[in-house]
């Protein structure tokens, strides 16, 4: 039997939604039906109300015919998983009138290695301060990073920007073992084909929920920026950002660093930026790092310069 098939039917019976992918790639089998930007295709709830797939995420089901027919037309179509709380639109055994049914799937954590994406300390620091007991399920990804399973929920979805974590909750999707997809590595190193696939089996018979936003909070804290005394300006002058720079820890030191470069280049201390970039090092910045930071924080002056010149 099909293995993509056969497991698109397991985790159908396990009440988890699924719905095809394009052989190879990771975005749904079929394309969208309606017009772009119709009004009919922002209303449209999916198979159900329309007749016709393409719908991605909202056609998934847990209904063994049409998975039967997609798998049938499409062997190696690869499996979409619709994460979360969701609910379905079934009809009723009496005419077409609809009946909702809640489904809960899996929440995902994914933990993203790719273009050197720090998935991996990210994850070991979630890890240590507590944030993943609560895991039951892991998969390996063909880039080599981690699909990290939990209870379902409606958190929904969200990403934190330069920590090489996304979260897929209700509304969202994740592939599926074992389904294979191209992977296309940086430079001249040639593509391959992987599939994903379980690190151990799911324990099913554990109960543990990711709490997103304690997640979030903690891998990417509020900025912090200087205190302000009353009637007191801020001291922006290079020795004066340095010293304040030399004081942000964990968590804070690439905002800080982008702050203090965008201050002092609307001072006009660009010629001193080399001070703030040595004080970034001192606080464990790497010269990668740095030097990202410091060309953001040129462009972000630069073009607030450009913006107020055409006003």
């Amino acid at each position: 039997m099909n293995p993509l098939y056969s497991a698109a039917l397991a985790y159908a019976t396990l009440g988890w939604p699924v719905f095809p992918l394009t052989p190879g790639e990771k975005v749904p089998l079929y394309r969208n039906p309606h017009p772009k930007d119709s009004a009919e295709r922002h209303a449209c709830g999916g198979y159900l109300d329309c007749g016709k797939f393409g719908h991605g995420v909202l056609d998934a089901t847990t209904d063994p015919a049409t998975i039967e027919l997609w798998w049938t037309r499409q062997p190696a179509a690869g499996i979409g998983m619709a994460c979360g709380v969701t609910y379905e639109r079934r009809p009723t055994t009496r005419g077409r009138k609809l009946q909702l049914a809640e489904r809960v799937a899996p929440d995902v954590l994914d933990i993203d290695v790719k273009k050197d994406a720090p998935g991996a300390l990210s994850r070991e620091r979630l890890r240590q301060a507590g944030y993943l007991t609560g895991c039951w399920a892991q998969v390996r990804t063909p880039s080599g990073g981690e699909h990290l399973y939990f209870d379902g929920t409606d958190q929904g979805n969200g990403s934190i920007r330069g920590a090489g974590v996304d979260f897929r909750s209700a509304g969202g999707y994740v592939v599926m073992p074992p389904t294979p997809v191209r992977v296309q590595p940086d430079g001249d190193v040639p593509g391959y084909v992987a599939e994903y696939r379980w690190l151990a089996t799911p324990n099913l018979n554990k109960e543990g929920g990711c709490d997103w936003p304690a997640v979030r909070k903690f891998l990417a804290p509020p900025h912090l920026w200087p205190p302000r005394e009353p009637g007191r300006p801020l001291d922006t002058s290079v020795a004066g950002l340095v010293a304040w720079l030399e004081k942000q820890g964990e968590g804070n030191r690439n905002a800080a660093l982008h702050w203090s470069v965008c201050k002092a280049l609307e001072s006009d201390h660009g010629a001193d930026i080399e001070a703030l970039a040595s004080a970034g090092r001192g606080i464990g910045l790497g010269e990668s790092e740095i030097a990202k930071t410091v060309a953001s924080a040129r462009r972000k002056v630069l073009l607030a310069g450009v913006a107020g010149g055409a006003r």
